[in-house]
């Protein structure tokens, strides 16, 4: 009879995946968070039909009321609701930086890494247990650059674009996403320059990565001056 044989770095993931379940559903009814309720006021209010910045203005780009709008059409106008659509953002997260980490590591490298941000997201240091805009803002990144690196690999086009477009969603969740659109725009230009006999290659996917980055903005930029909100 064959032993069985033990997968540490998956039951590793499944653990640390596991936790953060326990820990989330456990305070799913905990009251929001001063972020959290201007975020669902704003995510409610597109759901009853009305753009942002008609009744309520702020510095930050509309990209999170919208997820909260997404989130509580999904899971319901309540606090549960919404701390239920951020677990459900959070183990994205987790799984997304494991395969992001296993370009880099082998699977017990990635396993540890996925974990150990499983844990900190949790943490109350942080703020974790709020569904703030930083938890969207890296799940966008992170699912940004790895179609980055799964373009690289093979070449294809259509990576380079939806590597852009997530990333210019990571930039509309909260601004200081945009450093994650220029890392990768500094990536790709760095490439070029190493490898300066297939220029035209690397001009091509950096136009289509900057179309895609700048197509999420573009975007929302011509819906809000649809709905006459753009001036606020």
């Amino acid at each position: 009879m064959k032993k069985l044989k033990l997968n540490l770095p998956a039951v590793l993931l499944l653990l640390a995946l596991l936790f953060v379940v326990i820990v989330r559903i456990r305070l799913l009814a905990t009251p929001l968070e001063r972020d959290e309720g201007e975020f669902a006021y704003g995510g409610q209010l597109m759901l009853q039909g009305l753009p942002p910045y008609q009744l309520f203005y702020n510095m930050k780009f509309p990209g999170i009321y919208a997820a909260y709008a997404l989130l509580m059409a999904l899971f319901g106008q309540s606090a549960s609701g919404i701390h239920l659509g951020l677990l459900v953002v959070n183990i994205a997260g987790i799984l997304l930086l494991y395969r992001l980490a296993r370009h880099f590591l082998d699977a017990a490298g990635a396993s540890v890494a996925a974990a150990s941000y499983a844990l900190l997201s949790t943490s109350p240091v942080v703020l974790g247990l709020a569904a703030h805009a930083t938890n969207f803002v890296v799940a966008a990144a992170l699912a940004g650059l790895l179609l980055l690196l799964r373009g690289e690999k093979s070449g294809k086009p259509a990576l380079f674009f939806g590597s852009g477009f997530m990333l210019g969603v990571a930039c509309l969740m909260k601004q200081p996403g945009a450093m994650f659109g220029l890392f990768g725009f500094c990536l790709l230009a760095a490439r070029g320059a190493l490898e300066k006999e297939q220029w035209r290659v690397h001009c091509r996917r950096i136009a289509l990565f900057s179309t895609g980055l700048a197509s999420p903005l573009v975007l929302t930029a011509a819906i809000l001056w649809r709905a006459g909100v753009f001036k606020r």
